[in-house]
C-alpha cells in the first residue's frame, strides 16, 4: 500500500469495479500506514480511484496514551536505540530533556496537521473522526463503531478477527528488557524471561501501563474547538498546534 504502484492501483480498481458490477456498493481500504500518508501519495491514492465516491473514516487515539503504549512496544520490538523509560519520564541532563520535550511533541501526533492534510488533498470527500476509546466508541468495540459510522451491519457470513498477537507490556517489562539488554543478555532469553514475568505481573499484580507523569501529559499542545471547527475553512494551511482529545483519565503514571 505504501508504494502506491501504479499497476498496482490499476488492479485495485478493477477488482473495485468488478465488485461494484456484483452489487457491492461499499469498500473499505484500511491501514494504519495511510495516517503517515503525505500530500503526494494521498493524491495518488485519489487518483488511482477515479470513478469512485470517497469517504475517509479516521480513528484518533488519545495522545498521551499512545505516545507511551507506542514507546513500550518500541522497546518490546528492539526497534532502534530506543531510549529507556526514565531517560523520557525523569531527564536529568539538558540533552536528556530535550530528547524528551521532542519526545512528547513528536509531530507524528500532530492530528490537526494530518486531518488538514487529508482534508485539502480530498476536498469533496465527507470526512469523519472518531475517537478510538471503548468510552466512545459504538458499543465499545472498534469494528461495531466502524460499521455503525458507515451504516452498515453485520451479517451471518461476518467473523470475528482473531486476537492481538502482539499485546503491548507494561512498564515493569519495558524496566526489565532495558536491564537485560544492558546485561547482554541474548534475545531469545529476554523473550522467554518476558513471558514469564509478565504472566506472574498480570496474575498477581497491578501492572503500569502509563510512565509519563501528569504535567508531562498536560504539557502536550492542544488547539481550541473553533479551530478543529474551523478544518473546512478553505484555507488549506496546516496549524502547528495540535489536535490532542482530552487526556484519558489517569492518563500518567500514578
Amino acid at each position: 500500500m505504501s508504494a502506491l504502484d501504479p499497476s498496482e492501483l490499476d488492479v485495485l480498481a478493477a477488482e473495485l469495479q468488478k465488485a461494484s458490477t456484483q452489487g457491492y456498493r461499499v469498500a473499505l481500504l484500511s491501514w494504519e500506514g495511510m495516517a503517515r500518508f503525505n500530500s503526494s501519495q494521498i493524491r495518488r491514492l485519489v487518483n488511482g480511484l477515479p470513478s469512485f465516491p470517497i469517504r475517509v473514516l479516521i480513528y484518533l487515539r488519545e495522545q498521551a496514551e499512545i505516545i507511551q503504549s507506542s514507546h513500550l512496544q518500541w522497546i518490546k520490538m528492539g526497534e532502534g536505540e530506543a531510549r529507556g523509560v526514565h531517560a523520557i519520564a525523569q531527564p536529568r541532563t539538558i540533552l536528556e530533556k530535550l530528547a524528551a520535550f521532542l519526545f512528547i511533541r513528536n509531530p507524528v501526533r500532530n492530528y490537526y496537521r494530518t486531518l488538514k492534510r487529508w482534508e485539502c488533498c480530498i476536498p469533496e470527500a465527507e470526512i469523519s473522526v472518531r475517537v478510538f476509546s471503548k468510552l466512545t466508541l459504538h458499543l465499545g468495540d472498534v469494528v461495531t463503531d466502524l460499521l455503525h459510522a458507515l451504516g452498515l451491519s453485520m451479517d451471518e457470513r461476518f467473523k470475528e478477527g482473531s486476537a492481538a498477537i502482539n499485546p503491548s507490556i507494561d512498564v515493569e517489562g519495558a524496566l526489565l528488557i532495558e536491564m537485560w539488554r544492558k546485561t547482554a543478555t541474548p534475545a531469545p532469553e529476554i523473550d522467554a524471561l518476558l513471558y514469564l514475568t509478565q504472566f506472574v505481573v498480570d496474575r498477581d499484580s497491578v501492572s503500569t501501563k502509563y510512565f509519563l507523569d501528569e504535567n508531562s501529559v498536560r504539557s502536550i499542545p492542544n488547539i481550541s474547538n473553533g479551530q478543529i471547527k474551523g478544518l473546512r475553512d478553505g484555507t488549506c494551511m496546516a496549524n502547528n498546534s495540535h489536535f490532542i482529545i482530552c487526556p484519558a483519565v489517569g492518563a500518567w503514571e500514578i
